[in-house]
């Protein structure tokens, strides 16, 4: 049995998605060939892309140059996790904020495009799919390893004992090597890639995941807008500069008073305070 931490964003989406992959079979069977890899060189690294681009006729600007996790919840909780204040889960179109459409979520993690819109799946049910699925170019890497596993370098990891007597324990009869996603070097001048990184990344473009047809729906209101930054300030949360930029120049598109006057229809959460004879206010 073997298991590596990989990182999806070197594999050709721009999604920071960092799973463990386990690998198990008999005795004659070397997992540590399939996910473990010859290291060679120097890792790459993710690129750097410009945030600001158009696409289809219209003006984008993402805040980073890869998003964080995709989660299931993302399609009704986008407004109140990290993803929210670090920018990562949100796209500017025409001077406009907006959540990531489910066209785009099946791109960030391989899919292809419409592959979970089905006429019995809403948006919601597409978001928890896609959230909660594996990326699928990292699964691909694996699997055509495991296909491919007779023509791959031998690491001889127990052939190396003596060299890796630093992540070795022993519990019972079995022999553990612990290796703390790092690069391992043996005793022969050759060395183990155990890193949320390939040998050879795939570099990718958070520009080639954007929708250019984004429903309505999706676009964040001048009131949606001042009730993140509210909170983001309740709650002492840092929040990615040029977001929050964007974020005050759209809420200043009403008035303080119209804001305060929609956003009492709704009670609000935890944070707000009751004002004596009145609903939940900020």
């Amino acid at each position: 049995m073997a298991w590596r931490v990989l990182d999806a964003k070197f594999f050709g989406v721009p999604q920071q998605r960092k799973r463990l992959y386990v690998i198990a079979g008999g005795v004659d069977f070397h997992p540590e060939n399939v996910l473990f890899e010859l290291h060679e060189g120097r890792l790459g690294d993710f690129p750097k892309v410009p945030l600001t681009f158009e696409k289809g006729g219209k003006r984008f600007e993402v805040f980073r140059e890869y998003t964080d996790c995709l989660y299931s919840a993302y399609g009704t909780k986008w407004n109140g996790n990290a993803a929210a204040y670090n920018g990562s889960l949100y796209v500017a179109e025409n001077d406009r904020l907006r959540r990531m459409t489910p066209l785009e979520c099946e791109r960030l993690m391989g899919f292809p495009d419409d592959y979970t819109n089905m006429d019995f799946a809403s948006p919601t049910n597409r978001y928890q799919g896609v959230g909660n699925s594996w990326a699928v170019p990292v699964v691909k890497w694996l699997g055509e390893r495991l296909f491919n596993e007779d023509t791959l370098p031998d690491l001889d990891v127990c052939g190396r004992f003596l060299a890796l007597m630093p992540h070795h324990q022993r519990f019972g009869s079995v022999d553990y090597f612990g290796f703390n996603s790092e690069i391992v070097y043996l005793d022969n001048g050759r060395a183990i890639n155990t890193t949320y990184t390939p040998e050879n990344i795939v570099p990718s473009n958070i520009a080639d995941i954007i929708d250019t047809d984004a429903p309505e729906k999706v676009f964040i209101s001048p009131v949606g807008c001042k009730g993140i930054l509210r909170r983001a300030e309740e709650r002492k949360m840092n929040i990615n500069p040029r977001l929050a930029e964007v974020m005050r120049n759209i809420a200043a598109q009403l008035p303080e008073e119209e804001i305060e006057r929609i956003s009492r229809i709704q009670p609000r959460g935890a944070y707000s305070r009751r004002i004596e004879g009145e609903k939940l206010v900020g």
